[in-house]
């Protein structure tokens, strides 16, 4: 209710029946994710609202929250910091293609080349993943084990962005 009363323009509804809800003992997580999304509904900057809410929480699903605006605003930079927090608590391969791409964008290719060798068994997992990986290690100027990661990708699919590399690699 609480949502639904802000998301139509009744901030002033939804900041009541929230407080009903602490009167009544709402824990103060979810206490904080409604406050969210009423102050969004009124205009604050959700990305600012977001970070606020996870750096005084430090709870997963806020940072999923905060992660999740990154990505959709393409906040490459941010994301990166963002993005490694959540990977390091998840270990999940989709945070980890997150990562990998935020770091891609940022052109942050030596941090990524770091993060995949450190965890070498979701290249196997993930075609992005494998992408990232010989990209990156075009960018670090091993052209020889680029060409061959991007085969093994090659073998499977044939992407434009796999055929962009090719062509890189064929004129470095």
């Amino acid at each position: 209710e609480i949502e639904m009363l802000a998301r139509v323009g009744l901030p002033q509804q939804a900041e009541g029946c929230l407080n009903k809800l602490v009167n009544d003992g709402l824990p103060e997580v979810e206490q904080n994710h409604f406050r969210r999304i009423i102050a969004e509904s009124m205009g604050v900057n959700p990305l600012e609202a977001r970070k606020t809410l996870f750096e005084s929480s430090g709870q997963l699903n806020d940072l999923v929250n905060l992660v999740n605006l990154l990505e959709e605003q393409n906040g490459w930079a941010q994301l990166c910091h963002y993005g490694s927090l959540l990977f390091e608590r998840t270990k999940d391969i989709s945070d980890a293609e997150r990562l990998a791409r935020a770091l891609h964008e940022a052109k942050r290719y030596s941090d990524l080349a770091t993060l995949l060798r450190k965890y070498p068994e979701f290249l196997d997992q993930s075609d992005n993943l494998q992408m990232c990986w010989s990209w990156s290690l075009y960018y670090e100027g091993l052209l020889a084990e680029s060409a061959s990661a991007l085969a093994k990708l090659t073998a499977k699919r044939d992407y434009p962005n796999d055929r962009d590399l090719k062509i890189n690699l064929a004129i470095t």
